[in-house]
């Protein structure tokens, strides 16, 4: 991989979500995504206030934190928000540069540059605060190790529940902020870790609104949609997540896929619930896109969405929430060529997230 310029960013390196029950956000990560457990800690392998799954599939790596007591600063995050993502990591080239760099940008820090010894590797890590209460650290891994973190043991290893779900990558995630808080968060990603404006969109319906940037660092190793809401005739999807959250946050992660045919297909097996795409999608497809590359029939049955840029072909589908509070999601996402970020299907995804919402809302 080649790292953005002055920041060093090689990618993603996990996301680590506060959780009210880890075990339980474990078995369904791995039953309904397929995603194998990796790693623990807790109290026996001396964490105190706090028990850790680490799950993962290909290169992605969740780790699922949950307290084990009322005191935890653990438990009050996930009694404030929900559950939901706490840590954004990065895997860079160098900790101590990607911090220098962070800090000069206006990072508050965290945690400075420091080492842990995870059985034979060395996990150097250092971490900055990024937006509401969510973090962000950089990560160096000495023998290459995607796996290993502090205080942690390995599991062993268990036999795969049904067919694998070609799940391989974090391919970006999408953040909600609240109104007026979009260009200065851009801002603040462009100083602190280097990323840059690749294309925006403002959308409107008869109701609601908001306005998106994407962003991305060099060779787009990481990227991040930002969005905030636009003022509306009623509370949109993006003040919804506000408000159910308790501030900005991560609102889904999209994860890359060799065959997403194939991969929801598996999801849909498994029991995840995707969001409905309306059937006028489909019906001028051909003339958005030309040759989809893809069945209309079969896409149609799995509603999997289809952009065209001048770079290639990207594909999509979104699961419905994932929590009882309705504020995260997973994405599914298949690039052959495109390196975009769907612009013309978000539209269809926001209608079909604000059709979920209205159903949420009581009736009169």
């Amino acid at each position: 991989m080649t790292a953005a310029p002055g920041t060093g960013l090689l990618g993603f390196d996990h996301l680590e979500f506060y959780v009210s029950d880890a075990q339980l956000a474990a078995y369904f990560y791995r039953t309904a995504f397929g995603f194998e457990p990796l790693m623990y800690a807790g109290p026996e392998t001396g964490v105190p206030d706090r028990l850790s799954i680490l799950v993962g599939v290909g290169s992605v790596r969740l780790l699922l934190t949950s307290a084990v007591h009322h005191e935890s600063p653990v438990a009050r995050v996930v009694a404030k928000h929900g559950d939901g993502v706490k840590r954004v990591a990065f895997r860079v080239t160098d900790v101590d540069a990607a911090f220098r760099h962070a800090v000069a940008g206006g990072a508050e820090v965290l945690e400075p540059p420091h080492v842990d010894i995870v059985g034979a590797h060395a996990v150097k890590s250092a971490t900055v605060r990024a937006f509401g209460h969510i973090e962000h650290s950089f990560v160096s891994r000495e023998q290459g190790d995607i796996g290993a973190f502090p205080s942690a043991i390995a599991l062993a290893p268990k036999p795969p529940l049904g067919d694998d779900c070609d799940i391989f990558a974090i391919d970006h995630l999408a953040v909600c902020l609240p109104p007026d808080g979009l260009q200065p968060q851009v801002d603040w990603y462009n100083r602190v870790l280097g990323l840059e404006v690749v294309s925006e969109q403002n959308l409107r319906t008869e109701t609601t609104g908001m306005n998106s940037k994407a962003i991305a660092g060099a060779h787009f190793a990481v990227k991040f949609a930002l969005q905030e809401p636009a003022p509306g005739k009623r509370k949109g999807q993006i003040e919804e997540f506000i408000e159910l959250f308790r501030g900005p946050g991560v609102q889904h992660a999209g994860y890359l896929t060799s065959n997403i045919v194939a991969t929801a297909r598996r999801l849909r097996s498994y029991g995840v619930s995707f969001l409905p795409v309306p059937d006028w999608y489909y019906e001028s497809l051909h003339e958005r896109v030309g040759d989809p590359g893809i069945p209309l029939e079969v896409l149609r049955d799995l509603r999997i969405l289809v952009a065209r840029d001048e770079t290639g072909l990207l594909y999509q589908s979104f699961t419905k929430p994932i929590h009882s509070v309705p504020t995260y999601f997973s994405e599914v996402i298949e690039r052959r060529g495109s390196t975009g970020f769907g612009a013309d299907n978000v539209k269809a995804l926001f209608g079909a997230i604000e059709r979920e919402q209205t159903r949420r809302e009581p009736g009169p």
